[in-house]
């Protein structure tokens, strides 16, 4: 691939940013590639590695690349939040509306809408797919885009419109209960992501808080050129293999030759049914098979010749056993099936807990005479009331232990003093009834693994 840049447009980069890091960055490279032909083509293609190669990404496994793609598939985007492109409407629609893999080569369509609005983009911004590379936080690359959608080339300045907190978080991708006070959402997410890209890139950013009274009301940007970083882009360059095959069907020229050579001179199968059959198959279901051929050759089994029994193996399927990668991912559903199952369990037996906590330390508090109530209470204020904040002191001045407030934490004095373990303790509690609990760092709680000994 040896576009460098790819032509976001301005409603495109202002998404509500439910995407991760390497998937903003893969759909940028996918875009690139697409990008000339939008308007003639509905499928587009690209190579594996050449898509691994553009990210920087290590792995090459074909397994981490498909859930990539089926995640680009999943995740559903708003678009043109801030409204820059005032002509532009708004709009909800999936990063990608289809994507297939056949030998290492991955096809992949948008919907007619987008393909539209990306084509002729009234206002966009050029993303570099290099320096991309560069940024290890998503909100640091969302950002990123940002300013580039707001930074004036020309004059080497821009600004962006005051942004919501609303609309920034959204921006951002947040969900509601992820830092929902401010000095947080400036600590962990705008000041990291600002000094990432005050150093990394080549924009040098500034941040204004708009104020109502008191309260944060909205965002501002201020951006300018970063003359202490021009940074040094480099073109991405595509995997070339030496000394290619000329293969019957031009778009396998490239990207299949390890596999076509492999059909072709170790197993005697001719150059047209090997790109048919490259054309065809899955990567994984070929070498699956062809190295059950292998065994069935080192064992002197070979019916007819190896070419026929190759054709026959990757028609009928050789394959004894469901393949490592499929085996690997159905262990990883029941994983996960197992640890949500897990984790709906215990949120079940906590409400039976404190369903029974309650009743308990109730029963307690409702036995007390009234002289001894009043000895709870006066203990309850020295040594608990007296060293809260001043709201709680209010609510238990006017409304004492029938405050919802206050309630909780009477109950909870009381049943440090009359409670047994198993009806205050919830591991203990959990125990009781046959279930090993732990709570572990995180204050979440897991159920215990147990470990069988070998003999």
């Amino acid at each position: 691939m040896k576009k460098k840049e790819v032509i976001k447009h301005s409603s495109a980069i202002q998404v509500s940013n439910e995407v991760n890091l390497l998937q903003r960055k893969a759909w940028n490279v996918l875009l690139a590639n697409a990008f000339d032909d939008l308007r003639k083509k509905e499928v587009f293609y690209i190579n594996i590695d050449e898509l691994c190669n553009a990210l920087q990404y290590g792995s090459h496994n074909d397994d981490h690349i498909k859930q990539l793609l089926r995640d680009l598939i999943d995740i559903k985007i708003e678009w043109n939040v801030l409204g820059k492109d005032r002509g532009g409407g708004w709009g909800v629609a999936s990063l990608l509306s289809e994507v297939e893999i056949i030998n290492g080569v991955i096809s992949y369509a948008y919907s007619p809408t987008i393909r539209k609005k990306f084509y002729n983009p009234s206002v966009y911004a050029k993303i570099n797919l290099s320096l991309q590379n560069r940024f290890k936080s998503k909100h640091s690359l969302a950002l990123y885009e940002l300013f580039l959608d707001y930074f004036n080339m020309e004059q080497s300045v821009g600004q962006t419109p005051m942004i919501s907190l609303e609309d920034f978080r959204k921006l951002m991708g947040l969900k509601e209960h992820e830092y929902t006070q401010f000095k947080f959402l400036n600590a962990f997410v705008i000041k990291k992501a600002i000094k990432e890209i005050n150093e990394k890139s080549n924009l040098q950013v500034r941040l204004e808080c708009i104020k109502r009274g008191r309260r944060i009301a909205g965002l501002k940007f201020y951006i300018s050129k970063n003359a202490k970083n021009t940074v040094d882009l480099y073109e991405i360059k595509p995997k070339v293999f030496p000394e290619q095959k000329a293969i019957p069907i031009p778009e396998f020229q490239v990207y299949n030759q390890e596999l076509f050579v492999t059909l072709t001179d170790e197993f005697g199968i001719s150059d047209n049914k090997a790109a048919e059959i490259l054309m065809n198959k899955d990567e994984f279901f070929i070498k699956e098979n062809l190295d059950v051929i292998r065994k069935k050759i080192e064992e002197g089994k070979v019916d007819s010749t190896i070419a026929g029994m190759t054709i026959d193996a990757l028609k009928k399927d050789y394959r004894s056993k469901k393949p490592k990668h499929e085996v690997e991912k159905e262990k990883k559903i029941a994983e996960q099936k197992r640890v949500e199952e897990e984790k709906k369990l215990i949120e079940k037996l906590r409400e039976e807990f404190d369903k029974h906590y309650r009743e308990k330390a109730d029963e307690i508090i409702e036995g007390f005479s009234k002289d001894y109530l009043n000895i709870q209470l006066k203990g309850f204020e020295v040594q608990e009331i007296k060293n809260s904040n001043d709201i709680i002191k209010r609510f238990f001045k006017e409304s004492g232990i029938e405050s919802g407030a206050i309630r909780p934490f009477f109950r909870a004095y009381v049943a440090s003093q009359f409670l047994d373990d198993q009806d205050r303790d919830f591991i203990i509690w959990a125990k009781k009834k046959k279930y090993k609990i732990e709570q572990r760092a995180d204050g979440k709680y897991y159920f215990v693994k147990t470990v069988k000994k070998k003999k």
